[in-house]
């Protein structure tokens, strides 16, 4: 009867009686792709809602570092002012708000920052207003002067009207705009921000020009008494405000210590980002300077004008000019937004700037000493592209992508990290006389451009092995080893040549009577452990391992025809392909020789059985074959899915648990296996 009634339900109806019967939960029909792509959305939304928040959280936080940059240059020469005179009095007095609103704009939560924009922009508009009501007064009283012919009053009576309706527009904008930043609903207090409109309504109203100004000052006294009322009337919520972020803090403090109190603001307030912004705009503003002036460079340097052709000496002396405080000279290589690397050349900077009292040089040597520290951080730099470069280049080539685009993007940037690092060393030993240091500099860019050139001949022996589709290149790990050790070798003649241009200087100034740079000694020996002793150690290592497992592969007897073509359908384990040719393990098993080679490099056990490989008779190692062959019915063919199947389920069975194990049990395993 109900579904006679309700024919528009009738199906539904129908559809959750037959559920109930059948106890089946009805649950609405969803595809796949479509929710896929429907959180895929989400997530880009939230991503790009993240994004849009640091971008904001940059370009609010901007003005702190650069009132801070600016307080530290301008009281540089007397740190404390001297308390002589107005103007020391009036620095004193105002040295600790700047320092305040640094801090309140660096530290804020973004909610609350937004909140203190808002009552900056109030405040400007107030007195926008104040400003734009005194010269209103002023063109009123120049206008009603006697001097002024009745004429030319006559001709201006559009232009005054004009000008009335203008201003009184500008005053009620102003008014209204204030009420909706500081979120007033009171209709008194919008009037009262409106009172700047009285000069304006008196002048309509024909009242003699000469009480303007008393007007104009009325209106200032009112709202200057409005925003000591406001600033009163706001003083509990600031007061609990602070009352809650002290707890805050304090429970932060206690909870995580100051240290991690500190990473955390840290990467709160997007301090990597904001420093590279703020550095950005210093050199920005330094070359807007340079090119928008007659000669910038005499005016508060002793050097020459630059010419147009010598860029990098434009480069330099804004890079120079924009290092005198501390906020921009010690950071600023940190704008390197890198996973992997940057920290080093950030530390670098830092200590070559203080090692150099880079801040307290004048403008001339500070050019020379930033040019030699750029030249070092800028090194330093590139091999930790090279870093990040190399794992990409060689997953590209092994992974058997053909997208040309990307391939030409990192081939590209493999380039650049080539020249750019032989142009250096070609600039350095032109521009410098070559000692010590300079061999410093120039070997750590002749380091990155081997570097580059050994991983560029790797890819290539990658892409060649991508090309041998059917059984691959099996010397391709003997020709990466062979590039790899040359490249080694390279790198490690390169560390002794250093190490014997130190060693020379050092014995040249001993010869002299020079007492010896206990610098030059710790970075010598630093140079020595680090690039010449671990690197031998690291090859000499690897070369044992090689020689190891080579003997080991040597000793191992090769497979013959019939026990290949007993396992003709049989994989290698370990690279699951045929075997055409293979080496036979102590334990009975067969692997290719390559891959049985690169596995001994790790350990020297079995992949399947986990048994110690040493070196065997053949006829041994033929016995345990067969023996272990009779556990298959013969003429029984399998396919290559299968006997993979039975591999690694052996092989599993085996390792998990991590015992040595006797050709009869694994017979047994692999007989279960079967079975099943």
């Amino acid at each position: 009867m109900f579904d006679l009634f309700c024919p528009t339900d009738l199906f539904a109806t129908r559809t959750a009686k037959t559920l109930a019967l059948s106890h089946v939960p009805y649950i609405p029909h969803r595809d796949p792709d479509v929710w896929k792509m429907f959180d895929l959305q989400k997530v880009g939304a939230k991503l790009k809602e993240e994004q849009v928040e640091k971008t904001i959280s940059i370009i609010l936080r901007l003005p702190g570092l650069l009132l801070l940059d600016y307080w530290f240059q301008t009281t540089s020469e007397d740190v404390w002012p001297k308390n002589v005179g107005s103007t020391e009095a009036i620095n004193s007095l105002i040295t600790p708000i700047v320092l305040l609103q640094s801090v309140l704009l660096l530290l804020l939560p973004l909610e609350d920052l937004v909140t203190l924009y808002m009552h900056y922009i109030s405040a400007a508009l107030l007195v926008s207003a104040e400003l734009f009501s005194r010269h209103y007064v002023f063109m009123e009283l120049m206008d009603s002067a006697p001097l002024v012919e009745e004429s030319d009053k006559d001709v201006s009576s559009v232009a005054h009207l004009q000008r009335h309706i203008v201003a009184l527009v500008l005053h009620i904008l102003i008014a209204k705009s204030v009420s909706l930043l500081l979120d007033l609903n009171d209709t008194a207090n919008r009037v009262t921000l409106a009172v700047y409109t009285v000069p304006i309504v008196a002048t309509l109203a024909k009242i003699p020009p000469v009480h303007l100004e008393a007007l104009h000052n009325f209106s200032t006294a009112i709202t200057v008494l409005w925003a000591a009322y406001y600033s009163l009337g706001s003083l509990p919520r600031l007061l609990a405000y602070l009352r809650r972020s002290y707890r805050s803090v304090a429970h932060v403090l206690f909870d995580k210590g100051l240290a991690s109190a500190v990473v955390e603001v840290w990467q709160y307030v997007y301090m990597k980002p904001l420093l590279l912004s703020f550095w950005c705009v210093l050199l920005a503003a330094q070359l807007y300077t340079y090119y928008h002036q007659q000669n910038p460079l005499t005016s508060t340097t002793m050097v020459a004008p630059v010419r147009g052709t010598e860029w990098y000496l434009v480069l330099l002396y804004a890079v120079s000019e924009i290092c005198a405080s501390p906020f921009s000279s010690k950071r600023l290589s940190t704008g390197q937004d890198l996973k992997q690397a940057g920290t080093g050349e950030a530390v670098t900077m830092a200590l070559l700037s203080l090692q150099t009292g880079l801040v307290d040089l004048t403008m001339p040597q500070r050019v020379g000493a930033m040019s030699i520290i750029l030249f070092i951080v800028v090194g330093s730099l590139l091999q930790s592209m090279h870093d990040i470069v190399e794992p990409i280049l060689l997953a590209l080539s092994a992974s058997h992508t053909y997208a040309v685009a990307r391939h030409a993007r990192v081939l590209a940037l493999c380039t650049f990290l080539f020249v750019f690092p032989l142009y250096m060393t070609i600039f350095l030993c032109r521009m410098f006389e070559v000692d010590f240091w300079t061999l410093v500099v120039v070997s750590t860019c002749a380091l990155t451009s081997v570097q580059v050139l050994g991983a560029l001949t790797v890819y290539a022996l990658f892409l060649y092995d991508a090309m041998q589709k059917e059984s691959g290149w099996e010397s391709l790990d003997d020709m990466v080893y062979i590039a790899r050790g040359i490249t080694r070798a390279l790198e490690f003649i390169v560390a002794l040549l250093v190490v014997g241009a130190g060693v020379r200087e050092s014995m040249l100034l001993s010869s002299e009577g020079r007492p010896l740079s206990w610098l030059n000694g710790t970075v010598l020996a630093v140079h020595c452990y680090y690039n010449v002793y671990q690197r031998l150690q690291s090859g000499w290592s690897s070369f044992l391992l090689r020689r190891d497992a080579a003997r080991k592969i040597h000793s191992l007897p090769c497979a013959t025809a019939e026990q290949l073509y007993s396992r003709a359908h049989d994989v290698c384990a370990i690279c699951y392909m045929e075997m055409k040719s293979a080496r036979v393990t102590p334990c009975g098993h067969l692997f290719h020789a390559t891959c049985l080679k690169k596995w001994l490099y790790v350990q020297d056990r079995c992949p399947l059985c986990a048994t110690k490989v040493t070196a065997v008779r053949s006829e041994e190692a033929a016995e345990r074959i067969e023996g272990a062959e009779e556990w298959f019915a013969p003429g029984q063919q399998t396919d290559t899915s299968e006997e993979h199947g039975v591999s690694s389920a052996r092989r599993d069975c085996h390792l998990a648990s991590g015992e040595q194990t006797d050709i009869s049990t694994q017979s047994d395993c692999i007989t279960e296996l079967i079975g099943e």
